[in-house]
């Protein structure tokens, strides 16, 4: 987990620029409810927020791509971006807790889900996703602390869940995110 992602100048203009609710679509997978957007960088959306489409370049950069690749050194192997998109979380949103299936445990990927935004006041209760060694939300691994500028990164292939309580959400939840994900090159 690191706090203060992306200097003060970059994160303010990623919250001035963030697109409204309209641009985005309800998820129709049965483990979550909640409002993504912004998945395919040829979609017309980008014309209207060049500052979304600059930050997906960059994630896509090599420039990243080096940080990352630095960061996750320890697994010897490169890594590069595999998808990207928002999401946004509002009253009636849930992530049922679930393990991510599809990857295999050779492929060592790995999930950033980068807050933006929402309401700090218990992240927990405001959509703020989790990791857990239970599916029911009782063994929590690690709950973020802050969903602003913050950036939750874990290897999506280990044995742990990952969600929010939908069942306990407040009233006020609200959390914006860019998830993106990096894949080892030799897949």
């Amino acid at each position: 987990f690191i706090e203060n992602f992306f200097e003060d100048r970059s994160y303010k203009q990623i919250l001035k620029y963030w697109p409204n609710i309209n641009f985005f679509s309800q998820s129709s997978n049965i483990l979550k409810s909640y409002s993504t957007g912004f998945g395919d960088m040829s979609d017309k959306k980008f014309n209207y927020f060049i500052s979304v489409k600059n930050l997906f370049k960059f994630i896509k950069s090599l420039e990243f791509e080096k940080s990352i690749n630095e960061l996750l050194k320890f697994e010897q192997k490169k890594y590069f971006n595999y998808s990207i998109g928002l999401s946004m979380v509002g009253n009636n949103s849930y992530l049922a807790p679930h393990i991510d299936g599809v990857q295999t445990e050779k492929s060592k990927t790995y999930n950033f889900i980068f807050f933006i935004d929402g309401n700090n006041s218990n992240p927990s209760l405001s959509g703020g996703t989790g990791l857990y060694s239970d599916n029911n939300f009782e063994k929590p691994i690690f709950i973020p602390t802050t969903l602003k500028n913050s950036v939750l990164i874990y290897n999506s292939t280990s044995e742990f869940y990952h969600g929010f309580n939908f069942t306990i959400l407040d009233k006020t939840t609200f959390r914006k995110t860019i998830n993106f994900q990096f894949f080892p090159k030799d897949l």
